[in-house]
């Protein structure tokens, strides 16, 4: 091989090094890019993740605060009824009195 072609071909394996050399910087950067979105998505999983239990934990408090409220409500209407009910006779009970309060008015007043 002559002169001329041996430094023509020297200058071709170093142009195809530079031109490797380039493309695996751009590869290795890329790679570099995909893995730190990678970390990004992991970070916004674990996030969710993270806000999800805490959500879970609200809901389990409000749900026992629910059936609490669910309980107090039962016994305030329980004690509603019951409190009705007591009206209802005592209602029963000024009816009766008032009929025989009238009947001894009545009855007084043919004994005279």
């Amino acid at each position: 091989m002559d002169e001329p072609s041996i430094n023509a071909a020297s200058q071709l394996m170093l142009m195809r090094q530079e031109m490797m050399d380039s493309l695996r910087a751009e590869l290795r950067g890329e790679f570099q890019s995909r893995e730190n979105e990678i970390e990004n998505l992991r970070s916004h999983v674990t996030k969710l993740a993270n806000e999800f239990k805490t959500l879970q934990k609200i809901n389990i408090h409000l749900n026992n605060r629910c059936e609490a409220l669910e309980h107090t409500n039962a016994t305030i209407l329980q004690k509603q009824l019951i409190g009705e009910t007591k009206i209802y006779r005592l209602e029963e009970q000024v009816k009766l009195l008032q009929a025989s309060k009238s009947h001894a008015e009545r009855k007084a007043t043919y004994q005279e």
